[in-house]
């Protein structure tokens, strides 16, 4: 792969530069030394017109280690500039994306008969895929560049093992499977890891198994195997891999054959991204399989006791059922501010609000934002980060230093964007900003953030 070139191209560089400026500090150590020897000759010889004198030409490995260091600048601008590409190729594909999504949804809330229903399904799952794709696209990113960053905070395995069987349980059914969980009872409640990345990872192990199975089982499995190393294991009945393909299935853009791409899809970035990640956490994927007998993924991760207890989010699971109309109603009605030039996302925000008792104000840039905070108070805003005339990330700086200067209580604001790199986090975080949210955002995730994050009272100007 191009990419995989680029990386070892950029890392021999980067050795080779080390090695050149070895040697260069070997030559000076040794040039030194024979200059004290020298000076010594002079200063005790009785002849003055004797001397040693001993001279080697580096200037060939000077310009070679001046050739080095421009050839790895380079490789450091092509990287930038790849890094930069794929932000902006994820910000412009999310913001649609989260029009789509978001309307596919509220149809799906409405009266629609069978066939419509089906029709919108597929649309709303096609978008769904191509969301996916991006996320793992830029995940490869992060890997390349070797910027991956993984956290560790409390977790409940139980809670993710099932969580992850909700999510594929209606897809095997359909397709008349046994999709079925196993947890050691051995294993503590709660434990320290990854809990986003774990979850990435059975999902597509587990999304792997269902979709290559054609009857039999699916079957996913926690065990305790020491003190505080967990066993994984995804295990299926489905069309196995032959044992000379069973390594290329990890590189990238890789699968068993091309006929599996053309049965099944896929890009194969899954199963390299679950083994990167699986390899930064300290382990290792490995897999067992027999063609047409079943594929056994299997992977141990130190996972200690936790000391503390914890809640956490709980795995998006299938397409939610459509809600009554006043299902979205909370005890208070709010004053929201949101702020984005995009028009298709206003509508959908708003439509999003529409059966709730929460009052939306609306502003197309951040100047605009900034003067009504001025003008009125909320109790939360909705900030996009990249808009005209003033950004979101000014906007909420402004805001920030409005509310110091006055002594008022910081109103919460969201990001809410297509942004989704981790440096545009900690950009928004930085400013003032109490959360960000990455589009696309689904309704029931939208009212869970303004339940969590809204203030109340109000104060007044």
């Amino acid at each position: 792969m191009a990419n995989a070139d680029h990386a070892d191209a950029h890392s021999a560089a980067e050795q080779r530069i080390a090695e050149l400026e070895e040697q260069l500090r070997r030559e000076r150590k040794i040039s030194g030394a024979l200059k004290k020897r020298i000076q010594f000759m002079l200063d005790n010889s009785q002849d003055a017109y004797s001397m040693l004198l001993l001279t080697r030409d580096i200037s060939q490995r000077v310009d070679e280690h001046k050739q080095m260091q421009e050839a790895l600048k380079r490789s450091e601008l092509a990287n930038q500039a790849k890094s930069l590409f794929l932000a902006n190729m994820s910000h412009e594909i999310r913001t649609p994306l989260n029009t789509i999504l978001g309307m596919s949804e509220l149809l799906l809330e409405s009266s629609l008969s069978r066939e419509q229903v089906s029709r919108v399904e597929v649309l709303a799952n096609a978008s769904d895929g191509l969301m996916a794709l991006i996320n793992d696209i830029l995940d490869l990113s992060k890997i390349e560049a070797e910027q991956l960053s993984l956290e560790k905070a409390p977790l409940i395995l139980s809670d993710l093992v099932h969580g992850v069987q909700s999510i594929f349980k209606l897809q095997a059914e359909n397709k008349g499977l046994k999709l079925t969980v196993e947890v050691d009872p051995d294993l503590p409640c709660h434990v320290m890891g990854d809990l986003q990345r774990l979850r990435q990872i059975l999902l597509n192990l587990t999304g792997n198994a269902v979709k290559f199975t054609q009857q039999g089982e699916v079957k996913i499995s926690f065990e305790r195997v020491d003190s505080d190393q967990t066993l994984f294991m995804v295990q299926d009945t489905g069309i196995g891999i032959p044992l000379e393909q069973q390594q290329s299935i990890f590189s990238p853009f890789q699968q068993a054959d091309s006929s599996i791409t053309r049965r099944f899809g896929g890009t194969g970035l899954g199963l390299y991204i679950s083994a990167q990640l699986v390899k930064a956490m300290g382990g290792c994927l490995c897999v067992e399989s027999t063609p047409q007998v079943g594929s056994r993924f299997y992977f141990s991760l130190a996972m200690p006791q936790a000391r503390e207890q914890t809640e956490h989010p709980p795995v998006r699971g299938p397409r939610p059922q459509a809600r009554p109309a006043g299902a979205d109603q909370t005890a208070q009605a709010l004053r929201i501010l949101l702020v984005d030039d995009s028009l298709d996302n206003r509508n959908l925000i708003q439509a999003y609000l529409k059966c709730s008792p929460h009052e939306l104000v609306m502003s197309e840039h951040g100047a605009d934002a900034v003067e009504k905070v001025k003008g009125e108070r909320f109790n939360l805003i909705f900030m996009d980060l990249q808009m005209p005339i003033m950004d979101g990330i000014t906007a909420t700086q402004e805001i920030r230093q409005w509310e110091r200067d006055r002594g008022f209580t910081p109103t919460p604001i969201i990001a809410l964007t297509a942004h989704a790199m981790k440096e545009h986090e900690e950009r928004s975080l930085q400013a003032g900003c109490n959360f960000h949210l990455t589009k696309p955002i689904k309704k029931q995730r939208l009212l869970d953030i303004i339940q969590q994050h809204a203030r109340t009272p109000l104060e007044t100007c």
